[in-house]
């Protein structure tokens, strides 16, 4: 747990100094603080000396990003406004929204609210983190190349086991045996066996052109992807292409680790 390693002065400035010396060694362009996640007042205060620990040491050239959950009350103990000086952007993880934690099946990254919950959701938590004070052009938003999966029949039922695919692994479910069906208030695809006793949400083509509209839409900074290899199948990414394009990106190629553009 490196939040009890940087809970002192001296920790956080051998900390910083040292992650300075690794950045420049190595040419980096910056750091991206995963801190799952300031719990109570002293982890509040903890973030905001290590963040300004941090600017210090890296000075304004280096790029200091915060990863965050996409709900916002899993990050009820950020404060925002001592941290925001020293942070370029906010990379909102806005998926896992359901889970072997919730109470019945769901959507992994539904866009809007759905029939099962109306605020685990991008649309809502995004509206909570700008109404919080984050800056629009500082937040980007993160994409699933993933699903989730429970012992049910469709979504929002009581289920005993949940799982993870990746999408590659999705794509490789035979269509004798599943069924693919779109939840038209979340915006997001799932999937059902002929069984009837187990379902899939994940993300395709459409449902990330759409979430890729609605960065557009708040004017936000961008998208990430979790995680990069997931889509690949016989060396082509299949989802990352079309994010880029729904972004401006000109796609010059889509072979694994040369997908490059600008936007």
């Amino acid at each position: 747990m490196i939040w009890l390693f940087l809970t002192s002065n001296t920790a956080r400035s051998e900390f910083a100094a040292h992650l300075r010396h690794f950045i420049s060694t190595h040419g980096y362009e910056g750091v991206q603080i995963d801190w799952e996640f300031p719990i109570g007042q002293s982890g509040r205060r903890d973030l905001v000396l290590l963040m300004e620990e941090l600017r210090t040491a890296l000075g304004s050239d280096l790029q200091i990003d915060l990863l965050l959950p996409g709900m916002v009350s899993s990050a009820s103990w950020l404060d925002l406004e001592q941290i925001d000086p020293n942070v370029d952007y906010y990379y909102l993880m806005m998926y896992d929204f359901h889970g072997s934690w919730s109470p019945v099946s769901g959507s992994n990254a539904p866009l809007r609210a759905g029939p099962c919950d109306g605020v685990a959701n991008i649309t809502t938590q995004l509206e909570k983190y700008i109404h919080k004070g984050m800056p629009r052009r500082k937040i980007v938003v993160g994409l699933p190349f993933y699903g989730v999966g429970f012992d049910c029949a469709g979504l929002c039922q009581s289920f005993k086991r949940s799982s993870h695919k990746t999408y590659r692994e999705l794509t490789e479910l035979p269509d004798s045996e599943w069924k693919q069906h779109w939840q038209s208030k979340e915006q997001v695809p799932f999937m059902t066996n002929r069984e009837g006793d187990f379902i899939w949400s994940f993300d395709n083509k459409k449902s990330l052109e759409l979430k890729v509209d609605a960065v557009r839409h708040y004017d936000l900074a961008g998208v990430f992807v979790w995680e990069l290899t997931q889509d690949i199948v016989d060396g082509e990414h299949l989802l990352l292409p079309g994010i880029l394009e729904s972004l401006g990106v000109q796609v010059e190629r889509t072979n694994v680790a040369t997908v490059s553009g600008q936007y």
